[in-house]
């Protein structure tokens, strides 16, 4: 189906007058849209509207004109320029900047402005265009990182640790085990402070970093840590020795871990084989989603390693095991809930 027609331009300034909230800016939109050639195909994933709208746009404006398109129908309601909010987030789910020439990895208030002018000759400022993707559910935030591999055995894995935990003897108890850092040098996170005046977080200069290793007990959901300079098989060894000594009343205690390289190395295997009581269990890979213990390392970073003032590594370290001996973990998360379900 043909979607070329043209607009004089007093029809096209007509059009324009009512873009900004006009009950007829759906079918304004249409024919601007068309005009510059875009497919009914896009029109209509971009304003959620239908073909047969399309078609009648385009017939009233080549029967009619601006006058056929433009009129007041009995029936309808002001539409108040939802349209133009559905195409903006249609627009930022959908396309990205270097699609319209743009060398930029994500949109701007000032580049939608730019955009809108120079495709349908919208003239609106970053800040009228903020209102709109206000108006249409947007909000400006920090996206959340997701691993994008999957582990084509993971349904067969999870299967197998849901297996376990299920059918787990009272002899035997499981944990959950990672490692996470811990930096002299503070991330920096929101935080309540005095309007129009920044709060400032004293940096060392030198930044110094510890690792922990940790472990979630299956049942009590007790910590487990054991502290390195280095995050490699000898401080997973150090964790594994010193899991073999606090749960030294099970007979077999199940390592749940991801897939570093160091938890698989010669070194470790060896200790393995010498203390057969410890038994290690993988999780699928590209799965952080599916270890309790991601959650319990979130909670230590918003509540005591983000926005810290601790001039000394030793004293970040003596606030992180207090947290750990004192904080009742609270691992009722999703990861938890997949886990339990069969």
């Amino acid at each position: 189906m043909d979607g070329s027609v043209r607009i004089s331009k007093a029809d096209r300034k007509r059009y324009l007058t009512v873009v900004k909230g006009d009950q007829r800016v759906v079918r304004s939109l249409v024919l601007l849209l068309l005009v510059e050639g875009v497919t009914w195909a896009v029109i209509q994933r971009a304003l959620s509207t239908s073909s047969a709208t399309i078609a009648r746009a385009k017939s009233w404006h080549l029967e009619g004109g601006a006058n056929l398109v433009l009129a007041e129908r009995r029936g309808q309601r002001a539409d108040h320029g939802g349209c133009v909010g559905v195409f903006l987030k249609w627009l930022i789910a959908k396309c990205q900047p270097e699609m319209f020439g743009y060398l930029r990895t994500g949109w701007t208030c000032e580049l939608l402005s730019k955009l809108m002018r120079t495709m349908i000759g919208v003239q609106w400022s970053r800040e009228t265009v903020r209102r709109w993707l206000h108006r249409a559910g947007l909000v400006w935030r920090r996206p959340r990182p997701v691993v994008g591999p999957s582990d084509p055995l993971k349904k067969s894995l999870l299967q197998r640790i849901k297996r376990l935990l299920k059918h787990l003897p009272a002899t035997h108890t499981a944990v959950f085990q990672d490692e996470v850092d811990l930096n002299l040098n503070p991330e920096i996170g929101s935080m309540w402070q005095e309007k129009a005046k920044q709060t400032e977080i004293v940096t060392p200069g030198n930044n110094v970093k510890r690792y922990l290793a940790g472990s979630l007990e299956w049942r009590t959901k007790r910590v487990h840590g054991t502290l390195g300079k280095r995050r490699n098989g000898e401080l997973f060894i150090a964790h594994l020795a010193e899991l073999n000594r606090a749960l030294k009343h099970f007979e077999v205690v199940h390592v749940i871990c991801d897939n570093a390289p160091f938890h698989t190395s010669q070194a470790v295997r060896a200790w393995l084989a010498e203390h057969p009581r410890i038994r290690l269990v993988f999780l699928p890979k590209y799965s952080p989603e599916l270890n309790p213990i991601e959650r319990v390392w979130w909670h230590l970073r918003d509540e005591i390693t983000r926005n810290h003032q601790h001039p000394t590594i030793t004293a970040l370290i003596a606030a992180t095991l207090r947290w750990l001996t004192h904080r009742k973990h609270q691992i009722e998360t999703k990861a938890y809930r997949q886990l339990l379900t069969t």
